[in-house]
């Protein structure tokens, strides 16, 4: 499969505590794949993501965009406007760079519990969960090449969660989209993860590939379930 590689690349990110050095040795995610990043709380996670998405200025994104021309990038902050009722955001979002139809948002939307009647709300009458819910489907109803996931998962209840996980899995896989992602919680990095990029101090190391059992295994899995996998044990005592 085609994919998207970076070798050697650094970047250094000045802030008023000092400096803040990103390493990336070795990167590739393949189109399709599903790769979570994995590391502690500054570590780099959203550093890199902001790089590959154009959030901050770099050659990686140039070389991003020639592989996945569309990128859909799904933060744990809300990008709505909160003033605009949803469908407004949605008008906004399809000027800017975007393609939504509206038949498009209302299926995802209904397939993750969300009703049609949401695109009438503004951003701020929505609980945390379903504010994140939506912006997946915004991400998902706009034909993207690479999504991106950074704590995307992280307020949405657990049964909210495995259905919002088993559609996105079911639409990378029907599209052939790549998906990278972050968590803190190991059981939302078992629920999808092909492989996992450990991060420390701002340098990418190695991948460790979850094989133990089908990614359609693992969504069908309880909580306990994952974490009782042998790759839980092993991200469990990556950073102690």
């Amino acid at each position: 499969m085609v994919g998207f590689s970076i070798t050697n690349f650094k970047f250094i990110q000045k802030n008023s505590c000092g400096s803040f050095t990103l390493s990336i040795p070795s990167f590739h995610i393949d189109k399709g794949e599903l790769v979570f990043v994995y590391g502690g709380s500054g570590s780099g996670k959203s550093t890199f993501f902001n790089l590959l998405a154009g959030v901050k200025n770099s050659p990686i994104n140039n070389s991003t965009r020639s592989v996945f021309p569309k990128i859909e990038y799904v933060m744990h902050e809300s990008k709505l406007l909160p003033w605009h009722k949803l469908n407004d955001n949605i008008r906004v979002i399809n000027k800017l760079n975007g393609n939504i139809k509206n038949n498009s948002i209302k299926s995802v939307c209904e397939t993750f519990g969300l009703g049609s009647e949401i695109l009438n709300m503004k951003s701020w009458q929505l609980s945390l969960g379903m504010r994140q819910r939506f912006e997946i489907a915004i991400a998902l109803s706009n034909n993207p090449n690479l999504i991106i996931f950074d704590e995307a998962l992280s307020g949405i209840d657990s049964q909210n969660k495995n259905i919002v996980c088993k559609n996105v899995y079911e639409y990378i896989k029907q599209n052939s989209v790549a998906f990278l992602a972050t968590a803190h919680q190991i059981s939302d990095i078992l629920r999808l993860a092909e492989r996992v990029v450990l991060i420390e101090n701002g340098t990418l190391k190695d991948s460790i590939l979850v094989t133990s059992c089908t990614v359609e295994e693992r969504l069908n899995m309880t909580l306990d379930q994952l974490y009782s996998l042998p790759e839980s044990k092993i991200l469990m005592n990556c950073f102690n």
